[in-house]
C-alpha cells in the first residue's frame, strides 16, 4: 500500500520534468521564431540588400553587393518576388537550415533542437535576414559527406564563395589530407566566380574589394570581431589589426596542428570554423549559430554546452562598440570552443552533477 503514493510521486514528478523540458525545449523556441519571423519580415535589413541585389541583377548589374557575385546569382530570384512574399520565404528557409544542420550532424535528441532556438544567435538570423543558419548548414553538409571527393568539395566552394570568411574550410581539407577535394573545391570556387562576375559584369569585380574594405573600415568596431575586441579592450586601430592577424595566423597553424592528434579530423573541422569567425572584421550576433555546428559534434546529445549558446542574449546584433557586449561575445565564443576541441576521450562535464542528471534524461 505505501508503494503506490510513492510511485505516484514519482510519476507525478516525471510528467512535470517532461512538461518543463516541452515547454523549455519545443514550445518556447518554436513560439519565439515564429513570433521574431513574423514581427521580422518588414524590416529585414540582410535580406533588402539580397533582394535589391536581385533585382538588380534583373536589371542587368550586380550593384555594390557585398558578397561574391555567385552570390548574388544565387540570390536574385528573390528579386523577381514582392518584397513581403520573398523575405517570408527566405526567413522560412533560414529556420529550416538550423534543424537541417543538426540533422544532417547525426543529432536526434529533439531537446537539442529547441536549445538551437533559445539563443539569440539563432533569432538575430532571422530578424537580420542572413545567410548565417544557411552557411552552418553548408559546413555541417561539408562534414557528413567529407569522404566523398566530388560532393565535399562543391559544398565547401558554395559556403565560402557565399561567405568568403569561411574559407578556413579549405585549410580544413589540406589538414585532414583530403588534398583532391581541395583542389577540385578551388577550381570550382574560381569557375564560379568567373560565371559569376561575367554575369553581373566585371566592373562589380573591380568595385568588390573596395566595398569591401569601406564596410570593413566602417564597421569592423560595431560588431564582435576579434578587431572589435582589441579596441574594446584599448588598443589602438592598427595594433587592434595586428592582433586579429596574429592570432588568426596562430588558429591556422592550430588547424593542421590538431589535424594529426587524437579526434583530429572532428577538431580541425571545429577550429577552421572558429578560425573563419576570429579572421573576418565584421561579425554580427548571428554569425555566432555558426557554433552550433561544433557543439553538435561535440555533444549529439542535450548537455549544459548546449545552454551555454543562452548568453548571447547578452549581445544585440550589433555591439555598437559596447566594450560589455563585445567581451562577454568572446567570452562565450572562447568557452564554446574550447570544450568542443576537447578530444572525445576527455570530455568536459558539468560541475554539478544532480543537474546534469535531470539534463541528460
Amino acid at each position: 500500500m505505501q508503494q503506490r503514493p510513492a510511485r505516484q510521486g514519482l510519476a507525478r514528478r516525471r510528467s512535470l520534468l517532461f512538461a518543463l523540458k516541452l515547454g523549455l525545449f519545443a514550445e518556447l523556441p518554436l513560439g519565439l521564431a515564429g513570433y521574431v519571423l513574423v514581427s521580422s519580415v518588414p524590416t529585414m535589413a540582410d535580406f533588402r540588400v539580397f533582394w535589391d541585389t536581385g533585382r538588380a541583377v534583373f536589371a542587368g548589374g550586380g550593384g555594390d553587393f557585398p558578397y561574391p557575385a555567385p552570390a548574388a546569382l544565387a540570390l536574385a530570384p528573390f528579386g523577381l518576388l514582392p518584397y513581403t512574399l520573398g523575405a517570408a520565404i527566405f526567413g522560412l528557409l533560414a529556420i529550416a537550415a538550423v534543424p537541417l544542420a543538426l540533422y544532417v550532424l547525426g543529432v536526434r535528441d529533439w531537446r537539442c533542437y529547441g536549445a538551437a532556438f533559445l539563443t539569440s544567435a539563432t533569432l538575430s538570423v532571422i530578424v537580420a535576414g542572413a545567410l548565417s543558419s544557411i552557411l552552418a548548414l553548408g559546413a555541417a553538409l561539408a562534414w557528413r559527406y567529407r569522404h566523398k571527393v566530388k560532393l565535399t568539395a562543391v559544398v565547401v566552394a558554395a559556403t565560402v564563395v557565399a561567405k568568403i570568411f569561411l574559407w578556413p574550410l579549405m585549410l580544413w581539407l589540406v589538414a585532414t589530407r583530403r588534398v583532391a577535394a581541395a583542389s577540385l573545391s578551388a577550381g570550382v570556387l574560381v569557375v564560379a566566380a568567373l560565371a559569376g562576375w561575367t554575369v553581373t559584369g566585371f566592373a562589380s569585380l573591380v568595385h568588390y574589394p573596395s566595398v569591401l574594405s569601406h564596410m570593413a573600415s566602417l564597421e569592423q568596431g560595431e560588431g564582435y570581431s576579434s578587431i572589435a575586441a582589441g579596441l574594446a579592450l584599448g588598443l589602438p586601430l592598427g595594433a587592434a589589426r595586428i592582433a586579429a592577424m596574429i592570432l588568426t595566423a596562430l588558429l591556422v597553424v592550430g588547424i593542421f596542428v590538431v589535424a594529426r592528434g587524437e579526434d583530429g579530423d572532428r577538431r580541425s573541422f571545429t577550429l577552421a570554423i572558429v578560425t573563419g569567425l576570429v579572421s573576418t572584421p565584421i561579425v554580427w550576433s548571428h554569425y555566432f549559430v555558426l557554433l552550433l555546428v561544433p557543439i553538435a559534434l561535440a555533444r549529439p546529445r542535450l548537455s549544459a554546452l548546449w545552454l551555454v549558446p543562452v548568453g548571447f542574449w547578452l549581445c544585440s546584433i550589433r555591439s555598437g562598440g559596447d566594450p560589455r557586449m563585445i567581451l562577454s561575445a568572446v567570452t562565450l565564443t572562447t568557452f564554446i570552443s574550447v570544450v568542443a576541441l576537447r578530444p572525445r576521450s576527455r570530455p568536459w562535464q558539468m560541475p554539478w552533477p544532480r543537474a546534469a542528471a535531470l539534463l541528460s534524461r
